[in-house]
Protein backbone atom coordinates (compact mmCIF):
# COMPACT_ATOMS: atom_id res chain seq x y z
CA UNK A 1 0.00 0.00 0.00
CA UNK A 2 2.98 2.37 0.63
CA UNK A 3 4.10 2.09 -3.03
CA UNK A 4 0.74 2.53 -4.40
CA UNK A 5 0.51 5.98 -2.08
CA UNK A 6 3.51 7.21 -3.13
CA UNK A 7 2.79 6.72 -6.73
CA UNK A 8 -0.36 8.62 -6.14
CA UNK A 9 1.48 11.65 -4.54
CA UNK A 10 4.28 11.01 -7.41
CA UNK A 11 1.52 11.73 -9.92
CA UNK A 12 0.36 14.70 -7.99
CA UNK A 13 3.83 16.12 -7.89
CA UNK A 14 4.15 16.27 -11.39
CA UNK A 15 1.37 18.80 -11.96
CA UNK A 16 1.03 20.74 -8.59
CA UNK A 17 3.50 23.49 -9.22
CA UNK A 18 1.24 25.41 -10.75
CA UNK A 19 -1.37 25.24 -7.95
CA UNK A 20 -3.40 28.23 -8.87
CA UNK A 21 -4.86 26.62 -12.02
CA UNK A 22 -5.49 23.92 -10.12
CA UNK A 23 -8.89 22.52 -8.29
CA UNK A 24 -9.73 19.32 -6.44
CA UNK A 25 -13.25 17.87 -6.99
CA UNK A 26 -14.80 16.90 -4.20
CA UNK A 27 -18.21 15.31 -3.82
CA UNK A 28 -17.89 14.44 0.03
CA UNK A 29 -17.19 10.30 -0.76
CA UNK A 30 -14.75 8.53 0.05
CA UNK A 31 -12.15 8.65 -3.25
CA UNK A 32 -12.56 12.00 -2.98
CA UNK A 33 -11.49 12.55 0.55
CA UNK A 34 -8.64 10.49 -0.52
CA UNK A 35 -7.62 12.96 -3.25
CA UNK A 36 -8.05 16.16 -1.24
CA UNK A 37 -5.70 14.41 1.78
CA UNK A 38 -3.28 12.90 -0.74
CA UNK A 39 -2.84 16.39 -2.23
CA UNK A 40 -2.19 18.47 1.01
CA UNK A 41 0.10 15.88 2.03
CA UNK A 42 1.69 16.92 -1.05
CA UNK A 43 1.78 20.21 -0.61
CA UNK A 44 3.23 19.77 2.80
CA UNK A 45 6.28 17.75 2.05
CA UNK A 46 6.98 20.20 -1.00
CA UNK A 47 6.41 23.36 1.67
CA UNK A 48 3.66 25.34 -0.88
CA UNK A 49 0.88 26.88 1.03
CA UNK A 50 -2.46 25.22 1.00
CA UNK A 51 -4.66 27.69 -1.22
CA UNK A 52 -5.71 24.90 -2.71
CA UNK A 53 -9.54 25.46 -4.40
CA UNK A 54 -11.76 22.79 -3.80
CA UNK A 55 -15.08 22.56 -5.93
CA UNK A 56 -18.28 20.83 -5.11
CA UNK A 57 -21.10 20.41 -7.85
CA UNK A 58 -24.69 19.71 -5.79
CA UNK A 59 -26.60 16.96 -6.72
CA UNK A 60 -29.72 16.11 -5.79
CA UNK A 61 -30.21 14.31 -2.16
CA UNK A 62 -30.74 10.51 -2.63
CA UNK A 63 -34.39 9.29 -1.36
CA UNK A 64 -33.55 6.08 0.32
CA UNK A 65 -36.94 5.35 0.90
CA UNK A 66 -37.66 5.30 -2.53
CA UNK A 67 -34.42 3.70 -4.60
CA UNK A 68 -32.27 0.90 -3.44
CA UNK A 69 -28.65 2.88 -4.14
CA UNK A 70 -28.18 7.06 -5.22
CA UNK A 71 -27.97 7.01 -9.15
CA UNK A 72 -25.45 8.97 -11.32
CA UNK A 73 -27.01 12.30 -10.20
CA UNK A 74 -27.81 11.71 -6.46
CA UNK A 75 -25.85 12.40 -3.01
CA UNK A 76 -26.36 10.62 0.02
CA UNK A 77 -27.93 13.08 2.83
CA UNK A 78 -25.10 11.49 5.15
CA UNK A 79 -22.31 12.76 2.34
CA UNK A 80 -23.38 16.20 2.34
CA UNK A 81 -23.79 16.53 5.90
CA UNK A 82 -20.27 15.35 6.36
CA UNK A 83 -18.34 17.38 3.36
CA UNK A 84 -20.35 20.68 4.45
CA UNK A 85 -20.04 20.07 8.42
CA UNK A 86 -16.88 17.75 8.42
CA UNK A 87 -14.09 18.62 5.50
CA UNK A 88 -15.37 22.07 5.27
CA UNK A 89 -13.51 22.97 8.58
CA UNK A 90 -10.37 22.45 6.99
CA UNK A 91 -11.19 23.07 3.36
CA UNK A 92 -11.96 26.02 1.56
CA UNK A 93 -15.46 24.36 -0.01
CA UNK A 94 -15.97 26.27 -3.25
CA UNK A 95 -19.85 25.73 -4.37
CA UNK A 96 -20.63 25.68 -8.00
CA UNK A 97 -23.78 24.40 -9.74
CA UNK A 98 -22.91 22.15 -12.85
CA UNK A 99 -24.77 24.85 -15.08
CA UNK A 100 -22.06 27.93 -14.03
CA UNK A 101 -18.82 25.24 -14.14
CA UNK A 102 -17.33 26.37 -17.49
CA UNK A 103 -17.93 30.18 -16.63
CA UNK A 104 -16.76 29.58 -12.74
CA UNK A 105 -13.30 27.48 -14.61
CA UNK A 106 -12.86 30.78 -17.43
CA UNK A 107 -13.22 33.47 -14.30
CA UNK A 108 -10.81 31.76 -12.18
CA UNK A 109 -8.49 30.71 -14.93
CA UNK A 110 -8.34 27.02 -13.70
CA UNK A 111 -7.21 23.99 -16.07
CA UNK A 112 -6.96 21.18 -14.62
CA UNK A 113 -9.12 18.69 -11.98
CA UNK A 114 -7.76 16.34 -9.61
CA UNK A 115 -10.65 13.94 -8.91
CA UNK A 116 -11.07 10.52 -7.26
CA UNK A 117 -12.14 8.66 -10.27
CA UNK A 118 -11.05 4.96 -10.40
CA UNK A 119 -10.62 2.64 -13.09
CA UNK A 120 -12.16 -0.60 -11.10
CA UNK A 121 -15.92 1.18 -11.13
CA UNK A 122 -15.95 0.54 -14.99
CA UNK A 123 -19.07 -1.81 -14.39
CA UNK A 124 -21.27 -0.10 -11.68
CA UNK A 125 -24.33 -0.68 -12.19
CA UNK A 126 -26.23 2.67 -10.24
CA UNK A 127 -23.57 5.45 -10.39
CA UNK A 128 -22.29 6.48 -14.32
CA UNK A 129 -18.93 4.29 -15.50
CA UNK A 130 -18.60 6.94 -18.03
CA UNK A 131 -15.98 9.51 -17.94
CA UNK A 132 -15.06 12.22 -20.99
CA UNK A 133 -11.65 10.75 -21.94
CA UNK A 134 -9.89 13.28 -25.16
CA UNK A 135 -13.54 15.09 -25.71
CA UNK A 136 -15.11 11.97 -25.65
CA UNK A 137 -17.33 9.56 -23.42
CA UNK A 138 -15.94 6.66 -22.83
CA UNK A 139 -15.88 3.87 -20.13
CA UNK A 140 -13.70 4.51 -17.32
CA UNK A 141 -12.09 1.01 -17.63
CA UNK A 142 -9.60 2.57 -20.91
CA UNK A 143 -8.58 5.72 -18.12
CA UNK A 144 -4.73 6.30 -17.08
CA UNK A 145 -4.05 8.60 -14.42
CA UNK A 146 -3.81 11.82 -16.60
CA UNK A 147 -6.08 13.15 -19.29
CA UNK A 148 -5.45 16.17 -21.93
CA UNK A 149 -9.37 16.83 -22.41
CA UNK A 150 -11.72 15.94 -19.89
CA UNK A 151 -15.02 17.33 -18.89
CA UNK A 152 -15.34 20.84 -19.38
CA UNK A 153 -11.90 20.78 -21.95
CA UNK A 154 -9.62 20.58 -18.49
CA UNK A 155 -7.46 18.51 -18.01
CA UNK A 156 -7.98 15.54 -15.50
CA UNK A 157 -5.44 14.15 -13.02
CA UNK A 158 -6.53 10.89 -11.28
CA UNK A 159 -3.67 9.98 -8.38
CA UNK A 160 -5.57 7.00 -7.81
CA UNK A 161 -6.96 6.00 -10.93
CA UNK A 162 -5.39 1.77 -10.39
CA UNK A 163 -6.51 1.76 -6.46
CA UNK A 164 -9.19 -0.32 -5.14
CA UNK A 165 -11.81 0.12 -2.89
CA UNK A 166 -9.63 -1.70 -0.34
CA UNK A 167 -7.09 0.69 -1.18
CA UNK A 168 -9.19 3.86 -0.61
CA UNK A 169 -10.15 2.35 3.19
CA UNK A 170 -6.77 1.46 3.66
CA UNK A 171 -5.47 4.66 3.08
CA UNK A 172 -8.00 6.38 5.01
CA UNK A 173 -7.32 3.95 8.05
CA UNK A 174 -4.05 4.48 7.73
CA UNK A 175 -4.20 8.49 8.33
CA UNK A 176 -6.97 8.03 10.28
CA UNK A 177 -8.95 9.99 8.23
CA UNK A 178 -12.86 10.56 8.62
CA UNK A 179 -15.02 9.20 6.22
CA UNK A 180 -19.13 9.83 5.65
CA UNK A 181 -21.55 7.61 8.01
CA UNK A 182 -22.63 6.48 4.64
CA UNK A 183 -20.21 4.10 4.54
CA UNK A 184 -20.31 2.41 7.85
CA UNK A 185 -22.96 0.15 6.56
CA UNK A 186 -21.63 -0.30 2.87
CA UNK A 187 -21.44 -3.87 1.75
CA UNK A 188 -17.28 -3.38 0.85
CA UNK A 189 -16.92 -1.32 4.17
CA UNK A 190 -17.87 -4.29 6.29
CA UNK A 191 -16.27 -6.47 3.90
CA UNK A 192 -13.03 -4.78 4.27
CA UNK A 193 -13.52 -4.56 7.91
CA UNK A 194 -14.32 -8.12 8.61
CA UNK A 195 -17.65 -7.57 9.20
CA UNK A 196 -19.16 -9.00 6.27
Amino acid sequence: MIEKINQAKQRIKEYIFNVDKIFVGHSGGKDSVAVHNLTLEVLNEMGMDNNLTIVHNPKKIFDKSKHNSAGTTDVYYETLEFLYGTVSKYANITIVNPLNMKEFIRSKNLTMQIDGTRADENERISKSSNLVLNGEEQNRGYMSSYNPRGLYDLEFLYPIFDWNTNDVFTYLEMRDIKISPEYLNDTEYKTFKGLQ
